[in-house]
């Protein structure tokens, strides 16, 4: 069973249920990769430098090696088409396969603030949107139909776009792959596709720690502000449209600014003809080419920061400060031996002291960034369990103090010089990797013998070059650190460290779609009133104010797939006001239990037990300020405000009600009746992100005095389509609840110990 599709699919029927008044970096040590160039582009091919690592156990002690032999790099032919284009052929006739990969002088560098996002969504919907005379669908299948493949996207400091093919469908593919860089289409529905994807990631990202970690470090480093640490939001992929998109592909897309590597089993003079032939009247542009990105802006002060996860019994820690080199620097290589002494590998310092002697570490190690366009950064990453946290930050700063104020011994120079050496032919094993860093030393304008230059420059690091290079690059006096997890579970305060700076995560929420007048005296009392009167209709304010708790029982049914048919789960849900609740579902896929007492939730299944990532747990607790109940019964509770709007039926009323986190639910009454007839609100799943939703409540039942729907619809605002459906057969009022209701399950079932359960390698988990 995948453990974690089976709960999302379980959340999705539980979730309107209760809406119911019812119901480690590891950079590569290859030639240019200290820390990577952090545009976000793929880069063909790949490498292994952890097989060179191996060479050093001692089993090999005593072993005589010869010296490294000399290698020489195939031909690699540069030619400049007569529209501006740049374009490097290289024959290798091994398999009938062709490559080829483009690299476009654009980014996400050069977006609006505003607008974070469309570089991202331009690169995705140029190939899933098509062109103006084949549908991005239509390409797919037939590029499906020949084992083929294009695809585009753009990073933060260029874009890219790739193809694949057997050789006799060359012109064929080469034709879709022209076609897609000249004139995409940007069909408005992929573009929202596109959308509802990035934000799906927005309502995720605060899930994972690690990726938590990351991406307010980069904050902390570069400022939130800056082009390398700013994220996307909600309103900043609202506020990109269709314009959008085309004004910044006929901005940057141009063939002058370009460089295109084809490779494999091609002729050089025939591939040129057919790129000249493929590309034709796509014309160069006069402007001036687009600046060069940024550099980072001054460093950030040194202190410590802290952000609390509840969900962990581990501690994710970054420590470091900004970068002082790049690539071209003469000090790159003492460098790039220095980080693999002090954080790269099984025989690092870092490793071998914090992880495997002292025990303090899961995962330890360093990085020492050397983009070829901008300043990096310095870094050392942990992660540790919780009660080890000081102690794995003191022993981490212990060992750059140490390589400072010491250096490296002469063994250890040797074996790091080894260790990157051994792994220099996996700059070249392949075809894509030669090609592709001569593409990338075209366009940051680096010297064709890089790579050559790189061997002779990690080969004539000394000793004494370990030391110095330690004590110009690496500040312990200016570090930033950044810690998180549980602070109740550390060995030690974190402000033993220094005053301790608390980070805010939370995400901005998204709109709901409509622009809400402030509220006025007079609205706010209409809106009272109308609410009052609901109240009486469904069986006066006492009655309801007297239910603390209910269990609701039926069968639950979901879309599995958009637009695809309802699937039942039958089970309860228990509520118990203001803030707890138990959902028990049983499927074909098995029995599923989720529980949410205030700001902690979790999951149970037959194979385990585990923490509910936060944003689910925000949406459940949403879900109990939208219930029915509450809704009619709570409306004058301190911290929920309460409006009159408009509303253009002719049937009903809409009031607004927001409490004190922020969350907004717009609560329809039938004008004659008074009954709470809809819901109109912003839900936010894992699934599909942020969306407007319209739920119809029906089948009004008299429960112990209260009259409640049995049945209810959520539709999709924009399209009608339904995503969700309730139908119950029964209420329990105010019943006796056992302590274990709501109790947290044991952790017998989690693991052993402290350590949570390991997740499935299946990318479905």
């Amino acid at each position: 069973m995948k453990v974690w599709k089976k709960i999302y699919l379980g959340i999705g029927g539980a979730l309107l249920a209760l809406l119911m008044g019812c119901a480690s970096p590891t950079a590569t040590e290859n030639e240019g990769s200290t820390g990577g160039d952090g545009d976000g582009r793929p880069k063909p091919g790949g490498s292994a430098t952890e097989i060179a690592e191996m060479g050093h156990a001692k089993i090999y002690e005593g072993i005589e090696s010869p010296p490294l032999s000399e290698f020489t790099l195939p031909d690699i032919r540069r030619e400049v088409l007569s529209n501006g284009m740049i374009l490097f052929t290289l024959e290798d006739h091994e398999l009938p396969l062709i490559q080829a990969s483009a690299v476009i002088r654009t980014g996400s560098v050069y977006e609006p603030a505003e607008k974070v996002g469309l570089a991202s969504i331009t690169g995705t919907v140029m190939r899933t949107g098509g062109t103006a005379t084949r549908s991005g669908d239509e390409i797919d299948l037939a590029l499906e139909e020949i084992a083929a493949s294009v695809s585009t996207s753009i990073g933060s400091a260029s874009g890219s776009a790739s193809l694949f093919c057997l050789t006799e469908n060359l012109d064929q593919v080469l034709e879709i792959y022209a076609d897609v860089l000249m004139n995409p289409a940007f069909p408005q529905e992929k573009i929202d596709l596109a959308k509802v994807q990035r934000k799906s990631g927005i309502a995720r990202r605060n899930d994972s720690p690690g990726g938590i970690t990351s991406r307010e470090f980069n904050k902390l480093i570069y400022g939130a502000d800056s082009p390398y640490a700013r994220t996307i939001e909600y309103s900043t992929i609202d506020a990109i449209q269709r314009d959008d998109l085309l004004e910044f592909h006929k901005t940057y897309f141009h063939p002058n600014r370009m460089i295109l590597g084809v490779w494999g089993d091609i002729d050089a003079d025939e591939v040129r003809a057919k790129v000249e032939a493929a590309f034709a009247g796509w014309e160069k542009s006069s402007l001036p080419p687009p600046p060069a990105p940024p550099d980072i802006t001054s460093a950030s002060p040194p202190k410590v920061n802290y952000i609390r996860k509840t969900d962990v019994n581990q501690t994710n820690i970054r420590i470091g400060h900004q970068g002082e080199i790049l690539r071209n620097d003469p000090n790159y290589y003492a460098v790039v031996v220095m980080n693999r002494i002090l954080g790269r590998g099984f025989s690092s310092r870092l490793f071998q002291e914090v992880r495997s002697k002292k025990g303090l570490a899961y995962s330890v190690g360093a990085s020492y960034q050397a983009p070829f366009y901008r300043r990096g950064a310095f870094y050392l990453f942990c992660q540790t369990k919780s009660g080890t946290t000081l102690g794995a930050i003191n022993s981490i700063i212990h060992e750059v103090n140490k390589i400072r104020d010491g250096g490296a011994g002469q063994d250890e120079v040797d074996v790091a010089k080894d260790a990157i050496l051994n792994s220099f032919v996996f700059n070249f094993d392949s075809t894509s990797e030669i090609i592709g860093r001569r593409i990338d030393y075209e366009f940051y304008d680096y010297p064709t013998d890089l790579l050559e230059q790189y061997k002779r420059g990690i080969e004539a690091v000394k000793r004494d070059d370990i030391q110095r290079v330690a004590r110009k690059y690496l500040h312990p006096d200016q570090f930033i650190v950044l810690a998180v997890g549980r602070s109740e579970d550390f060995d030690q305060p974190l402000d033993t460290l220094g005053e301790v700076s608390l980070i805010d995560i939370e995400t901005p929420p998204p709109s709901d779609g409509a622009d809400i007048p402030a509220a006025t005296a007079e609205a706010v009392e209409q809106g009272l009133a109308l609410l009052a009167a609901a109240a009486t209709a469904h069986g006066g304010k006492e009655n309801l104010s007297q239910i603390k708790s209910y269990i609701a029982t039926g069968s639950f049914h979901r879309a599995m797939v958009p637009g695809g048919p309802l699937a039942e789960q039958a089970g309860k849900t228990t509520i118990q006001f203001p803030d707890k609740l138990r959902m028990d579902r049983q499927s074909p896929r098995g029995d599923m239990s989720f529980v949410l007492v205030g700001g902690e939730g979790w999951f149970q299944t037959a194979e385990r037990i585990g923490p509910l990532p936060g944003a689910i747990q925000k949406e459940l607790a949403a879900g109990i300020f939208r219930d029915a109940i509450g809704i009619l019964a709570r409306y004058r509770e301190l911290g929920v405000t309460v409006q009159l709007i408009e509303d253009e039926s002719s049937e009903t009323a809409t009031v607004l009600l927001r409490n004190e986190r922020g969350t907004t639910v717009k609560a329809r009454l039938h004008k004659e009746t008074k009954r709470l007839v809809g819901l109109s609100y912003m839900a936010v799943t894992p699934q599909r992100g942020p969306e407007e939703r319209e739920d119809v409540l029906s089948d009004f039942q008299e429960v112990g005095g209260v009259l409640l729907p049995f049945k209810r619809q959520s539709m999709l605002k924009a399209s009608g389509e339904v995503v969700m459906e309730v139908v119950l057969t029964g209420y329990e009022i105010n019943p006796e609840l056992s302590d274990d209701v709501f109790g947290k399950p044991g952790q017998a079932a989690a693991g052993n110990g402290d350590t949570p359960p390991r997740p499935s390698t299946n990318e479905e988990e």
